[in-house]
């Protein structure tokens, strides 16, 4: 146990140690203790909260081990190690972690148990990968071709030279030539090692295989940056892009698969070498709801000399904020353990929604239970999504602890709590919120402006849309793939 220490050093701490999967913490006491697998049970009622220690890219659905399905076992390897051979498994859907022996057992979906076991094991689930395509991203590629970066040649047709392509794990597009040769069509895969940084108009044409989401914007690589590094394929370069917030792109080197995530304060300037940067234009997965200022909660300090969309650009990047208070010029990020009702005043709140999702209260949704979760909000709107009977999502962004909700048994009425709970209703998302937090907000005119609905994309761009009508709406289905972390 580790006595006088904040709640983020705690954090920290485990990191340090490769048999942690995460802290129990006291706030009151300021205690914290490191956990490992072996003995631990189930969440409960507790002074402490409990915080998992999540890999990028994946996330925990339940207490517990799914038994079966093992593609391999591994010893001796932290649980960061764990994640990374998963994830260069393309049969991969998951592993399991067992703290004292430093075991990993990697998971294929054939086999796996949906049930969860208390067994000295946490089975942590990837987040699926997003799917690539050909295209040219807007670039001006008609007729012309990158020459050098070869990587094979293929002499059938333009489909199976992409099928190849896919297949390399290093492949990042195709040069081919339209008339077709004695072996067949013409067409090279290539790499970012050896390709040229220029068009060229040689008769072949060049098509750049994407990850969805990315694009390619200029070619070469934006330095600094760096938010992590991994040595995995294109794809899985974009899956772990995709699961932090902060993430704007990656940097990829097809010969060593070496990904490099990149965070907000990369260079804006290209420069030539064996990387190429991919940026990310996907919809942001939330977005910011007004009201009336909500007291307490405050993570960190407060920022000043700033603005409002810096401040929920901040938001975005913290994994325990679901809020900002704000005016013009200052700012504090706030979790849900905020007062659960509005404090008229002359700051502003800012929910953080889930795309899809709509906030009607202050607080908790008692009932309804379905099933319990850890990560970040995007994970569980995200887990809500593909659960046919999910009505909405309870959060705790401190200890990332998610509840997803059904209609039968759900209270009607929010209720004070450390949790807020998120309505799925993905027709009227942007419409919901207004009438029903009116219900709590004073009565002035002041109150009425500020119940109005700003939407804010992923670049954090400030754009207004006026809440007129409360409609309610059916639960319906979309899935999307974001990830979750501390």
């Amino acid at each position: 146990m580790i006595t006088d220490i904040s709640e983020h050093a705690c954090t920290t701490e485990c990191v340090k140690y490769s048999y942690c999967v995460g802290v129990s913490y006291s706030p009151s006491e300021r205690r914290c203790v490191l956990k490992g697998t072996d003995g631990l049970e189930q969440t409960a009622p507790s002074s402490y909260k409990f915080h998992p220690r999540i890999p990028v890219g994946f996330m925990v659905q339940s207490d517990g081990d799914r038994p079966g399905g093992d593609i391999f076992v591994l010893k001796e390897v932290s649980i960061e190690d764990c994640a990374q051979r998963c994830l260069a498994w393309s049969n991969c859907v998951g592993f399991s972690y067992k703290s004292r022996e430093r075991r990993c057992v990697l998971k294929a979906e054939h086999g796996l148990e949906g049930s969860y076991h208390i067994n000295n094991h946490q089975y942590y689930h990837r987040i699926a990968s997003p799917k690539s395509l050909f295209a040219n991203s807007g670039l001006d590629m008609d007729g012309k071709d990158r020459a050098g970066g070869t990587r094979a040649q293929i002499g059938t047709t333009l489909a199976d030279c992409k099928a190849k392509c896919v297949e390399d794990a290093g492949c990042i597009g195709v040069s081919y030539r339209s008339t077709e040769g004695s072996k067949g069509l013409p067409c090279y895969t290539k790499g970012t090692n050896g390709i040229d940084m220029h068009n060229s108009q040689n008769g072949f044409q060049f098509i750049h295989r994407l990850p969805n989401g990315f694009r390619v914007k200029q070619y070469g690589d934006r330095g600094g940056g760096d938010l992590f590094a991994a040595i995995v394929p294109l794809t899985k370069c974009a899956e772990l892009c995709f699961a932090r917030a902060d993430c704007i792109g990656f940097a990829f080197n097809s010969n060593e698969r070496r990904c490099v995530a990149k965070g907000g304060n990369a260079n804006t300037n290209y420069n030539h070498g064996v990387y190429q940067f991919y940026e990310r234009v996907e919809s942001a997965p939330t977005h910011y709801v007004l009201a009336p200022d909500r007291g307490g909660g405050d993570i960190g300090g407060w920022m000043h000399n700033t603005n409002p969309q810096a401040c929920f650009a901040e938001c975005q990047k913290n994994p325990k904020c679901f809020g900002v208070t704000y005016n013009p010029n200052s700012c504090v990020l706030k979790g849900t353990n905020a007062q659960a009702w509005y404090t008229p005043n002359q700051w502003h709140f800012a929910y953080k929604v889930p795309k899809d999702f709509a906030i009607r209260g202050a607080g908790d949704r008692p009932g309804g239970d379905l099933r319990v979760m850890y990560g970040q909000i995007e994970a569980c709107a995200r887990a809500c999504k593909e659960e046919p009977q999910c009505a909405g999502v309870s959060h705790d962004s401190l200890t990332l602890r998610c509840t997803l909700k059904r209609l039968d048994g759900l209270d009607q009425h929010h209720r004070v709590s450390a949790q807020q709970f998120y309505t799925f209703e993905p027709s009227t998302a942007l419409d919901a919120s207004a009438t029903a937090l009116g219900e709590t907000r004073p009565s002035t005119a002041t109150a009425r402006t500020n119940a109005r609905i700003v939407v804010v994309a992923c670049a954090c761009a400030f754009a207004v849309a006026v809440a007129t009508t409360l409609r309610r709406a059916r639960v319906a289905r979309r899935a999307e793939t974001y990830g979750s972390t501390y």
